[in-house]
């Protein structure tokens, strides 16, 4: 279908430069976050929140915390913002906005994890996935104080923060870990070197560079992430065996570049035996969940996530 048109007239607004020119300058940096805004009124659901401290292998980790009124052991979601690993905040549309969302239309309680950001030198591969792995023992272990059923635990996020969720369930199962019960992935980026995609290219070719994902662009922010590691077996998922993973919900976007990889690892997962349900968001480009449910497919997305970190209940 069409781009969604109100999307379309924020995009309007987006440079035709590629993203990591973008982020060197700062006025630049304004105009491309403010491109993927949602500039009308909108007030998201009002719950409960409180904010703690999680040990990682940098130190203190900050999770913020949402929590619905309701009985004890319910559902639960550990959320990784995304931000191409070097960007990204928990108070970003993506973090507080879909948490708040999640909680209030699941009915679950949402984890919100601060991982440390890459920066190429100090901070780099493995740390951002291992503060997400951290956060997520740590909700699991404190299951019965958060009121939550540790085996109806989900675990995802959009964009960099789904392939920080991908390492932290391989990393688990390579060491015979509790995987979660579900893995819940949003547009992520599970390739450093994005696949090539003639049927994404017919689609992502007419916006603005400033609102896509180059191949230079994951080169950037995988180079970021990767810093001066050569061991890096939980960067990307190519050539891993994912027969592994939990039954996961993949959400891709019409027109995004990084549909390319989610549909990769779609066609890898199922190769592999793996449980996969996808989710394509029509009308959509990367980073959509930066807006509010005014938008049609992030209302609807949203009730997709909120079923699928919901649906355990059922189940049990």
């Amino acid at each position: 279908m069409p781009l969604d048109a109100y999307v379309a007239r924020r995009l309007a607004t987006v440079s035709d430069v590629p993203i990591e020119e973008l982020l060197t300058d700062q006025a630049q940096r304004r105009q491309l976050l403010e491109g993927s805004l949602d500039d009308r009124d909108y007030t998201p659901p009002t719950v409960v929140m409180a904010e703690e401290q999680v040990n990682g292998p940098l130190g203190s980790i900050r999770v913020r915390l949402y929590q619905p009124h309701g009985t004890a052991r319910r559902p639960a979601l550990v959320w990784a913002h995304g931000g191409g690993f070097i960007g990204g905040s928990l108070d970003m549309n993506e973090g507080d906005l879909v948490c708040r969302e999640l909680c209030h239309r699941a009915g679950a309680v949402v984890v919100s994890v601060d991982y440390h950001l890459a920066d190429g030198t100090t901070t780099t591969y493995p740390v951002p996935h291992q503060d997400v792995l951290a956060a997520y023992k740590w909700t699991r272990a404190n299951s019965r104080h958060l009121g939550i059923d540790p085996e109806r635990l989900t675990l995802g996020g959009a964009s960099a923060g789904g392939s920080l969720a991908v390492s932290a369930t391989l990393d688990m199962s390579d060491r015979g870990a509790p995987p979660p019960a579900r893995l819940l992935l949003v547009y992520p980026a599970l390739h450093d070197r994005l696949p090539d995609s003639p049927e994404v290219l017919s689609k992502t070719g007419s916006l603005p560079r400033g609102a896509r994902i180059l191949g230079s662009t994951t080169d950037y922010f995988f180079s970021a992430y990767r810093g001066t590691q050569t061991d890096t077996p939980y960067l990307s998922v190519e050539h891993r065996d994912l027969r592994s993973l939990p039954p996961c919900l993949l959400v891709v976007n019409e027109y995004d570049d990084l549909r390319a990889s989610g549909d990769a690892f779609a066609a890898q997962a199922r190769a592999d035996g793996a449980d996969l349900e996808v989710y394509l968001a029509r009308g959509m480009v990367h980073g959509r969940l930066g807006m509010t449910p005014l938008v049609p497919e992030v209302d609807a997305t949203l009730t997709e996530l909120a079923r699928f970190v919901a649906a355990g209940e059922a189940e049990t």
